[in-house]
């Protein structure tokens, strides 16, 4: 997070946005939640297990008052309208709360991107700034292939970075506590068991990204010399045939060509292997928590019931990517420090 500290003075003109963001995306978060919560009791009334309460159940912080209270608003709907009638009123409510999500969702995108773009700006003009005011022995002993990668590749990775690690840090934490606190709630047994996996899967990936990042950082040195040899073979053409030294200067362009494609490849298939690796380990996991829990509910251990062990699932299944943009953007912040 030192990167983030590192780099926020280019957010302080837009704090008020940054505000935005965040109840944007917490909003998102809330009404993703409750639009998963609503499978649990879809799933009693499609398979006429809804339990006809006719009291209204007393408050308390537990997965039964909500269980009851799901119940007792499904009865009185049943009884109002019928089976099939409070079976629509539940679809409505589920296509409005992703309809809310939704929007919010946009309404963080959308402040972002002032964010994103108005932050790049100011630094491309300081570090314009900054370089003509140099002193002109500056220029003869820096490359102008190197200037020009940092003044463009350099000045997007860290934006890249940086705003991804925003977007990340605002976000993602909100997701996974959320999240989190719903499965504590329904399942505390199963929610210890994701919080002792989840971890050895976020290091796995997190390993392949790190990797990626040192490849990256040998890739922009390689591309800058190539750079460089373009710039000096253009400005000093006369020079280099009046001395014939087309063959060298050639070879020379060659060996740092063929050391940015190695690199490149090496990157591809990297990049190439984080993907199926990290749906495979996420369907280990998956696969695993549907067996420990299956079993629970075949038991009827814990009072893990089958509609609220989907639930669970479902709610796990959201959990998984916000954790990896977690590890990623992590992996990022150690980019823009060097930068």
């Amino acid at each position: 997070m030192s990167a983030f500290w590192l780099l926020s003075r280019y957010l302080q003109p837009y704090r008020r946005f940054i505000a935005f963001n965040v109840g944007s995306n917490a909003l998102s978060v809330v009404f993703s939640l409750v639009s998963l919560t609503m499978v649990m009791p879809f799933l009693q009334l499609l398979f006429d297990k809804v339990t006809p309460v006719t009291v209204y159940p007393a408050f308390s912080w537990s997965i039964s008052w909500l269980t009851g209270l799901f119940n007792y608003w499904f009865s009185q709907a049943i009884v109002q309208y019928g089976k099939s009638g409070a079976l629509w009123r539940v679809c409505v409510v589920v296509t409005v709360v992703f309809l809310l999500k939704n929007l919010f969702r946009y309404l963080a995108a959308y402040y972002m991107a002032h964010i994103r773009n108005g932050v790049v700006r100011d630094m491309r003009r300081q570090l314009f700034g900054k370089l003509l005011y140099l002193p002109l022995s500056y220029f003869s002993d820096e490359r102008k292939g190197d200037l020009n990668v940092r003044l463009t590749n350099d000045v997007q990775e860290i934006e890249q970075g940086m705003v991804g690690l925003l977007e990340t840090a605002i976000r993602e934490p909100l997701t996974v506590l959320c999240y989190l606190g719903a499965m504590l709630f329904i399942s505390p047994a199963l929610s210890i068991i994701v919080l002792l996996v989840l971890p050895l899967t976020g290091w796995i990936i997190g390993r392949i990204g790190r990797s990626l990042k040192r490849r990256s950082h040998e890739a922009q040195g390689h591309l800058g010399l190539l750079m460089s040899i373009i710039d000096e073979s253009l400005s000093g053409l006369r020079i280099i045939k009046g001395f014939a030294a087309e063959s060298q200067q050639e070879q020379r362009f060659a060996e740092h060509n063929e050391r940015y494609t190695k690199t490149m490849t090496a990157i591809t298939r990297r990049r190439e292997l984080a993907s199926p690796l990290s749906e495979f380990l996420s369907i280990a996991t998956v696969s695993f928590l549907l067996y420990v829990g299956g079993v629970m509910v075949l038991r009827q251990t814990a009072g893990l019931s089958a509609d609220t062990f989907i639930g669970f699932m479902l709610i796990f299944s959201q959990l998984i990517p916000p954790a990896k943009l977690l590890s990623t953007a992590f992996s990022n912040s150690k980019k823009v420090r060097h930068h």
